[in-house]
């Protein structure tokens, strides 16, 4: 059909049928449609879609809660034996001025834009999105625990195209049945009718502007429970899902030539196998064997001199899609830092034993990692609202290789043959609440197992204007003798309100609570209180489109009874008239002990200390958005640090976005650990040395992508990291309250700089079959020392030599 006539039978629909896009109902109504009569192209051209009720009322979310929205949209919904059908048309006034921009799947950049979202479970909680932008990019995830904040790991197959109109534009959605997750109805007299929840968006980016239906309000708490429900779908069967994604893999490594590689190359290759199967309608078995996750980017570098382990986050997409029913919070604590019971990085991660190398020996390897050899997950959702999780992976043992002085080799085991399960419950009770469970253990080839389990809670009530949720969790960890642990956790919070919001929490963990086989806890034996209250403005001011004052104040103590931490601040953010995004906020810690910075030589008092930070960020939807950030800490024995961060995001052209970030942190003599020596005068005692430490980091990251096509897309990533530490002034710590002049005569000074980088060209070559050609270099070194300048620490981390990977790997998508 020639592309004037379409435009004209679209418009020609629309004209008649404009009264039914004002119905005020809460409800959409799909019609059934013939299988293979709606071609996906855009248009909405087939007369089927004049016969399916529209949807027009939208309301105005943001900036301005409750207003008639600046342009109109109408939504309607068709469905056959195998999909459900998604007709949008977004009529604008100036369609010269609507914004498109390409980017890859799942990165939406500043664009106008179009969504749905469908709670086909019809738990209220539990919402799958669908949603594209008007130059046809997509986006897809999903809602949990009926917030609205979607997972976008979740991947589905499914096809949208999306036009360009004389008086708007339009998109069409093709969502098969395999995307969601249902179950047949149980209805009285036979009826198989179904009934979904349903909601949909529109975003306007000349205005920053959302509509929405139906109408959702700021003041309530949740997202997914405030759906309209969609109707009219009847004598429909949840396919039969089974999805195998086989990959091929080959790689080139070059490195410095050494004992484990003379060449300095090493050529490799790989195939392995994803599965995914729908057990019923509502529940999928997902299987990977051999997976590679080399096109992942890497973590970045930072500067950690605490006693406490850096928290990364998931980025492999086996553990990141559908995890949501994994989530166990044991906790938060007073440095914002959480706790869980389940910790997906520690599946695979790096060896940590020690290796014992002979005298003039060599280590000659060591693994990066451990390889996982398979993994296995099933989750879902039953009709009675009961959610299941299971979770199981095998890695293989690892081993490094050293060489004796006459260049004799041998290996050494440093991770055995490893087993991590996971069993995760939750139901749904009363309205919008939950109870779970969960039990997890790690095994390891001739140790003793790990375990950990618990159950946690979640009430809502008033219509979701209050909470109070926790946990009870408890371990069992065999390290020479066995220790058993408990924690708790829980809160109170004022969830929804117009103005005030707010939380009181209260966490516990015993002395020998032990979850981090497979967890993640900072440390045990711990207990804290956490006061937070807000007052928020949704309503646009003279000078604002919102803002927010928040107040928190915190203890914490050992069980000991020693106070670690008291504190209190002050905070505001706020989107300004022009939609500039500042805040501030200043913070006031009295002085407390820290059990753990003499590395368990007693109790050491820090001192008071006193923060201030801001921070400002210019309108994203301009060619160029600045972000300013800085802060400054002042303690009362002298110590200072000082943090400033600027970055930009460059859009030179709708499919090309550059963002580059630069952070330079300096701390000025504050007193901290040095080292533990012996005592001269007692062998048998041990002197914890303290000194006056400076120190000082540089980090530069780039971040690019250029997007050829939906389906073709280049992305960038390199980190530059410095840093340097200078130790002086030092000190015995001789009770917590004093430090004494010691003559030290160590050297703790250090100088480190690293480089990474992670490029990456990505074609999804048919729907769910992808191909990456993929580059990674890493250089680490440590030349030079405090006081060399940062501009030759950069220039010195490209003479390092570096470890370059080249990878090629290509996937292929099979619906079976």
């Amino acid at each position: 059909m020639p592309l004037i006539s379409r435009i004209r039978k679209l418009f020609t629909a629309l004209l008649f049928t404009v009264p039914s896009f004002y119905c005020l109902a809460q409800t959409a109504t799909a019609v059934r449609t013939l299988g293979g009569s709606i071609a996906v192209d855009g248009f909405l051209s087939e007369a089927i879609w004049a016969k399916a009720p529209s949807v027009g009322a939208f309301i105005e979310f943001d900036p301005k809660e409750g207003a008639a929205p600046s342009e109109s949209t109408f939504v309607r919904v068709l469905y056959d034996d195998a999909s459900l059908y998604i007709g949008a048309f977004m009529a604008d006034s100036e369609p010269s001025k609507i914004v498109g921009a390409l980017a890859r799947r799942d990165e939406l950049p500043e664009s106008d834009w179009f969504a749905v979202a469908i709670d086909s479970y019809h738990d209220h909680k539990t919402a799958f999105l669908f949603l594209v932008n008007a130059s046809g990019v997509q986006v897809d995830g999903l809602f949990s625990n009926d917030e609205g904040n979607p997972d976008l790991s979740w991947d589905a197959v499914w096809v949208v195209q999306v036009k360009r109109l004389p008086a708007g534009w339009s998109a069409e959605f093709r969502i098969p049945y395999s995307a969601l997750r249902f179950y047949t109805p149980k209805n009285d007299g036979g009826d198989s009718s179904y009934t979904w929840g349903i909601s949909f968006v529109r975003y306007i980016s000349r205005h920053r502007e959302m509509d929405i239906w139906p109408r959702l309000r700021k003041s309530e708490s949740g997202f997914v429970s405030r759906f309209g429900h969609l109707l009219g779908l009847k004598e429909i069967s949840p396919p039969l899902r089974f999805e195998a994604l086989p990959y091929v893999l080959s790689s080139a490594e070059f490195q410095q030539p050494s004992q484990a590689c003379p060449s300095g190359r090493l050529l490799t290759g790989n195939l392995g196998l994803d599965l995914k199967y729908g057990l019923t309608s509502n529940m999928t078995l997902d299987a990977t064997m051999n997976p590679d996750f080399g096109q992942v980017e890497a973590d970045p570098s930072v500067l950690n001199l605490s006693t406490y382990e850096t928290f990364y986050p998931e980025k492999r997409p086996f553990f990141i899609e559908g995890m949501q029913i994994f989530n166990f919070r044991v906790g938060t604590m007073s440095d914002g830092a959480s706790s869980l019971l389940f910790y997906s990085r520690r599946i695979g991660k790096p060896p940590t034993k020690s290796v014992d190398v002979p005298e003039e020996g060599e280590l000659i390897s060591y693994p990066a990692s451990t390889t996982i050899l398979g993994a296995v997950k099933v989750t879902g959702k039953t009709a009675n609202g009961l959610a299941l999780g299971v979770l199981d992976a095998l890695t293989q043992a690892e081993y490094a290789t050293v060489a004796d002085s006459l260049g004799r080799r041998s290996q050494e085991l440093v991770a055995p043959l490893a087993n991590y399960g996971v069993l995760r419950v939750q139901q749904d009770i009363l309205k919008n609440s939950t109870l779970g469970m969960m039990l997890t253990s790690a095994a390891w080839r001739g140790l003793a197992p790990a375990h950990a389990g618990g159950i946690d809670w979640n009430f809502r009530f008033a219509d979701n204007t209050y909470s109070f949720n926790g946990q009870i969790s408890g371990s069992r960890t065999t390290n020479g003798e066995r220790t058993e642990g408990w924690s708790t956790n829980m809160r109170f919070g004022k969830e929804g309100g117009k103005h005030w919001i707010g939380s009181l929490n209260y966490e516990f963990f015993s002395r020998h609570y032990n979850i981090n086989d497979l967890g993640f806890v900072r440390r045990p034996d711990y207990h804290s209180g956490i006061l937070w209250i807000q007052y928020k403005e949704d309503e646009p001011g003279l000078w604002y489109q919102s803002y927010r004052l928040n107040f928190n104040m915190w203890t914490s103590f050992n069980l000991d009874g020693i106070n670690l931490s008291k504190g209190t601040n002050i905070n505001f953010n706020s989107m300004l008239g022009n939609f500039w995004f500042i805040g501030a906020g200043i913070g006031y810690n009295l002085s407390a002990y820290d059990d753990r910075e003499s590395r368990g030589q007693g109790l050491y008092r820090e001192p008071a200390s006193i923060q201030q930070w801001l921070y400002v960020s210019t309108d994203s939807r301009k060619p160029i958005q600045f972000s300013l950030q800085g802060f400054h800490r002042a303690d009362m024995w002298g110590g200072e640090t000082f943090n400033a961060g600027l970055s930009a995001l460059i859009k030179p052209s709708p499919s090309i976005q550059i963002e580059l970030g630069t952070n330079f942190s300096r701390s000025y003599r504050q007193v901290a650990w040095a080292d533990n020596v012996a005592d001269p005068n007692d062998p048998n005692s041990t002197i914890s040395v303290f000194a006056r430490r400076s120190t000082e980091t540089f980090d530069m990251t780039l971040r690019g992508s250029l997007t050829f096509t939906r389906t073709l897309s280049f992305q960038i990533y390199s980190q530059v990291f410095c840093a340097k530490g200078h130790y002086e002034d030092f000190m015995q710590l001789v009770d917590p309250d004093e430090l004494r002049p010691y003559p030290y005569d160590g050297n703790r000074d250090f100088n480190i700089q690293a480089l990474h980088l992670n490029a990456v060209l990505r074609w999804e070559y048919l729907p769910g079959s992808t191909l990456y050609v993929v580059w990674t270099q890493a250089r680490n070194g440590s030349e030079g020392s405090f006081w060399t300048p940062f501009i030759e620490n950069v220039h010195s981390v490209f003479r390092v030599p570096a470890d370059n990977i080249l990878m090629v790997k290509a996937s292929y998508w099979l619906n079976l």
